[in-house]
């Protein structure tokens, strides 16, 4: 897995929000994401959403298999405690940026879950409420294209 700051945006620019005041990923941030998915291919890769100044940043955390990522509740305590801790994100290498059923049944009230896929290319951000996600940020093949 790649360190840890490979996966933080190199700059801090202004913070991005969605219009419900919702924290959102810098595309240098996903093109982070995206290429480690496609380096931890054929296996799933899975971390932590956690809020730094306004912006979204991922950090790796837990581990993935074939078709399923873990992450221990342990690895989300630092996050949780200092009040960080947004969502969770993790790829699917053999399909597409969609939450499954079994995504969905892990998140919490309140919880951003982000899907890069593979096949075909692309990621998702969702808003997890009420039993319902919405849509925050959605990036197609041609987004990510140079990733």
């Amino acid at each position: 897995m790649r360190r840890q700051e490979e996966l933080e945006p190199k700059r801090q620019g202004p913070k991005r929000q969605g219009q419900d005041g919702q924290p959102l990923l810098s595309s240098s941030a996903i093109t982070a994401l995206v290429a480690e998915a496609r380096a931890s291919s054929p296996r799933e890769a899975c971390g932590v959403l956690i809020e730094r100044e306004g912006a979204l940043v991922a950090l790796p955390r837990g581990r993935g298999q074939r078709a399923a990522f873990e992450i221990d509740a342990r690895d989300l305590l630092p996050e949780a405690l200092d009040g960080s801790l947004r969502g969770i994100w993790h790829t699917h290498p053999e399909g597409p940026a969609v939450l499954s059923p079994a995504d969905a049944e892990g998140l919490w009230e309140e919880a951003l879950a982000l899907v890069i896929g593979l096949r075909p290319l692309g990621a998702l951000l969702v808003h997890w409420h009420g039993g319902v996600g919405r849509v925050l940020q959605r990036w197609g093949p041609d987004d990510l294209a140079q990733s």
